[in-house]
């Protein structure tokens, strides 16, 4: 998304709002798959002393400069959840209003522009079952109209899929590819990775802007979890491995010396990312025997689930030698 115009992919993004926020306990991957948790003040009887200074009991006010300083201390995406929405945009764009009471200091979004975090300080009230982050005008089943508040590009009422990226005429669709990437690398031939995709975002945010519903089986989980050397070099010699094999002793040893990469499951340095076990391009975007077109999308399934990297009963084996 560019700062000067709001148009329908940023309406994916805000789609994921009200998913924040909906638990007692927010849970994160940390440093080494670890996952810290914080506490959550909100519809809290007890939680006003996690943001608020108490002078004789009573909780102080928070100056508007510091609210979105202090949401971050919880909210950096490894205590609590990040916010799907960006803060810090002015609403200087024909295609972007602010509703009337709703606060922008500094003329910025803010974190408090869209949650009315006064709501989650009644005492006497319980967290509701349709608007846990406390948006501001919400209604229920009316989400579209909550993001048309302030986005006024809203013609087609429907959610806009970043992952169709060829049109009819097999041609690039240069709008999908630039949600996700800042410059538009007309490469459609590249076989490997240059190693810089040009993101907007760090890859695990920019996914989770849309995907905020990720279900893992597995505790603590995958995303954001470090790999080990010894588990990076077992994956770049599987990968290396013929098909319904799987790596020696030596093949794993001689990928730890040369410190090789996985190529089929991208790391970000040694991170699992959401693109490590996903593809999210379509197919048909890079050739059918590169790696960049490994486990894409396939033609006319771009609206299902979309599915683990092509390795089949053997995807946990690709990462995972017991």
């Amino acid at each position: 998304m560019t700062a000067q115009r709001y148009n329908l992919a940023s309406t994916t993004a805000l789609m994921a709002v009200a998913a924040w926020a909906a638990f007692g306990t927010m849970r994160a991957a940390g440093d080494g798959g670890a996952a810290k948790l914080a506490p959550n003040p909100h519809w809290s009887a007890d939680g006003c002393k996690e943001c608020h200074d108490a002078t004789q009991g009573e909780p102080k006010s928070i100056p508007p400069q510091d609210i979105d300083g202090l949401c971050l201390k919880c909210h950096d995406g490894r205590r609590a959840r990040e916010e799907a929405h960006p803060v810090g945009r002015t609403f200087g764009s024909a295609q972007v209003t602010r509703p009337e009471g709703w606060p922008a200091y500094g003329g910025k979004i803010g974190c408090a522009t869209c949650h009315d975090i006064l709501q989650a300080c009644h005492r006497d009230r319980a967290r509701p079952l349709d608007n846990p982050a406390f948006l501001r005008g919400f209604e229920a089943g009316k989400l579209l109209s909550f993001c048309a508040r302030c986005h006024l590009d809203l013609q087609e009422q429907k959610v806009y899929n970043v992952h169709i990226m060829l049109d009819e005429s097999n041609a690039t669709i240069r709008r999908a590819c630039q949600f996700c990437h800042h410059a538009l690398l007309d490469e459609r031939d590249r076989r490997v990775r240059t190693g810089n995709p040009e993101l907007r975002y760090e890859p695990i945010t920019l996914c989770r802007s849309c995907h905020m519903q990720h279900v893992d089986y597995f505790d603590p989980g995958h995303i954001g979890a470090t790999v080990s050397p010894e588990m990076k070099a077992y994956m770049a010699a599987f990968e290396r491995t013929p098909p319904g094999t799987r790596p020696t002793g030596t093949a794993i040893e001689r990928a730890l010396r040369g410190d090789l990469e996985p190529e089929r499951l991208p790391l970000q340095g040694a991170t699992v990312v959401c693109s490590t076990c996903h593809n999210p391009h379509q197919q048909g975007v890079f050739p059918s025997d590169s790696t960049l077109a490994y486990g894409a999308i396939q033609t006319g399934q771009e609206r299902t689930k979309m599915r683990l990297r092509g390795l089949g009963k053997e995807f946990c084996l690709a990462c995972h030698n017991k």
